[in-house]
This record gives C-alpha cells, structure tokens and sequence, in this order.
C-alpha cells in the first residue's frame, strides 16, 4: 500500500549570499571615512558660497551639458513627465 503522506519541500541552500555583518561594517566605515576626507578636502580650496555653488567657474561646457542633460532626465523619470 502507498503512503499518502506529503513530504516537505527541501530548504534552499544560501551559501554565499548572506554577507557578514563585520564585513558590512567595515566596508561602509571605509566609504563613509572617505567622503568625509573629500568633503574636508574640498571645504579647505573653498573660497567662499559662490565658487561652491558655481564650481568656481571651471565646468568645462561639456560637463555643464551633462549636467544640464542629466537633471532634465532625471525630473522626466521622477515625475513621469515627457521631457
């Protein structure tokens, strides 16, 4: 006579994909040191708020399109309108 009994499924094996929470730690501390050096870094050639905000003047006219560029992309995709 067979068993009507239903087996349980196998459990799935996550081998490799949970990350260690030191690792996360240090990985993020380590990215975290370095934008403060770069802020302070970058805080200590600012002159004053209006070379921060210009950039100081020195965008190429390249960089000022890709600027330009990416925020008339980037307002079209958040608030879905066409651009």
């Amino acid at each position: 006579m067979r068993s009507t009994a239903v087996e349980p499924a196998p459990t799935p094996s996550y081998t490799g994909a949970v990350v260690s929470n030191a690792w996360l730690v240090a990985v993020l501390s380590v990215y975290f040191s370095l934008l403060i050096v770069i802020a302070v870094l970058g805080a200590r050639r600012m002159k004053d708020m209006s070379e921060y905000v210009l950039g100081g003047r020195r965008l190429s006219s390249f960089t000022a399109a890709l600027s330009s560029g990416s925020s008339t992309t980037g307002r079209a995709v958040v608030l879905r309108v066409n651009a």
